[in-house]
């Protein structure tokens, strides 16, 4: 391979109805002598209608003396319910509000041996099982409405000789990358901080997928070919966002390096679909080689992720049947701080259910991009900024179709 040769990878072109020509190229450009990758999407739209995202109103939820909300708050939408619940870790209980916002109207607390562990991530499937993530213990816990523990898992520290004896990927389960029960099967996602040279690509895997009935742990789905070669750095750029379409029993899996996601369904069969935005962009792999390990400063891990684009998460809206991605766009090294982290912008790509582009909006800074829910009457935003102690504030928006 000589230096500069552009490989594409992905190439489609269609016609229909509602645009007049879509086509999408995605480009490699690897460097041969130390793999780095100038990944890029080349995009050419029609689109048959803009401004699809309306603002409707903003709601207030009220907090009590020692509840927060945050950013990175657990939080879900219950639809036959209609309400939102809130995980608060400091009382460590799971606080319920109508989804239309005002006072709380319930709360569950969780069992007290889980106080100290912190819980990161929940999913509340009624109300004999809550199912709960303790990154600190490495824990899954099921308890129902009265906090009794009815089963639980421990992720063991077991070596894989396929990560040459390093540990498994952590299970990473938050707003952004939820966890799943299908079946009485737990799916997850997760990742293995760091880049290591002789690791076997097709080993580093990214689901994680636990038994209830046989407390069996499986791990399958590696990282998109864009990971093979290129050092991505090892940290941020090794995220793993998800969503799940119960509709296609599809789970979805975000990268930040690839403009496609990955699609996998219930037989198993992962297949590559293009959600990146109407416009070019590229993404430009870490500067230095994974073999290395003397450069792997954390300041210039840190620019080369802040001043490059990524992609975070892949969200589903069931009630509207649209797809939804997050794209985080550059910042300039001059507006990074002395540890190179800065706060990127972020645009919302809109996909059809056919994995059509639709359109992108470019939501307000004081929005948050990890706490979002999607509820009936639209997409709900935290503000991030919301300087009152004594309330959530999110915006809500509706997709126009």
């Amino acid at each position: 391979m000589t230096n500069g040769l552009l490989k594409p990878i992905h190439y489609l072109m269609k016609k229909t109805n509602r645009f007049k020509v879509a086509i999408f190229l995605i480009l490699f450009s690897c460097n041969e002598d130390q793999n780095r990758m100038v990944n890029c999407s080349v995009s050419i739209f029609n689109p048959y209608k803009t401004g699809h995202f309306q603002k409707i109103k903003e709601l207030s939820f009220n907090l009590d003396s020692i509840q927060y909300v945050g950013e990175f708050t657990g939080s879900a939408y219950l639809s036959t319910t209609n309400q939102v619940v809130f995980l608060d870790n400091i009382s460590n209980r799971l606080i319920f509000f109508k989804a239309t916002g005002g006072d709380k109207i319930n709360s569950i607390h969780l069992p007290d041996i889980l106080h100290d562990q912190k819980i990161q991530g929940f999913k509340y499937i009624n109300k004999d099982s809550i199912l709960l993530y303790s990154p600190k213990g490495k824990r899954l816990v099921l308890i129902n409405d009265t906090g009794k523990i009815g089963w639980q898992y421990a992720f063991k520290e077991t070596k894989n000789p396929s990560f040459q004896n390093l540990p498994p990927p952590s299970a990473y389960i938050g707003n952004s990358s939820p966890m799943y029960v299908v079946n009485d099967t737990i799916i997850c996602t997760g990742f293995l901080i760091g880049e290591h040279e002789n690791l076997q690509h097709e080993k580093r895997f990214t689901r994680i997928r636990v038994s209830m009935k046989t407390n069996k742990v499986s791990y399958d789905i590696p990282y998109p070919d864009v990971y093979k070669l290129p050092n991505w750095g090892g940290d941020l750029f090794r995220s793993v966002f998800t969503a799940y379409n119960a509709k296609y029993n599809t789970l979805l899996i975000s990268t930040p390096a690839d403009h496609n996601i990955t699609v996998v369904n219930s037989e198993n069969i992962s297949k590559a679909y293009f959600l990146g935005p109407r416009d070019k962009l590229c993404i430009t792999s870490f500067k230095y080689p994974k073999s290395d390990r003397k450069r792997f400063i954390n300041k210039d891990i840190n620019v080369h992720f802040f001043t490059n684009p990524s992609y975070r998460n892949i969200m589903y809206d069931e009630y509207r049947d649209l797809y939804l991605r997050i794209l985080e766009l550059p910042l300039k090294e001059d507006k990074l701080n002395n540890k190179g982290i800065g706060v990127k912008s972020t645009r919302i790509l809109i996909y059809d259910s056919q994995f059509k582009y639709i359109d992108e909006f470019n939501p307000s800074s004081n929005l948050s991009s990890e706490n979002i829910l999607i509820i009936k009457d639209g997409i709900l935003f935290l503000n991030k900024t919301n300087q009152n102690e004594n309330k959530a504030i999110y915006t809500l928006y509706d997709i126009d179709k």
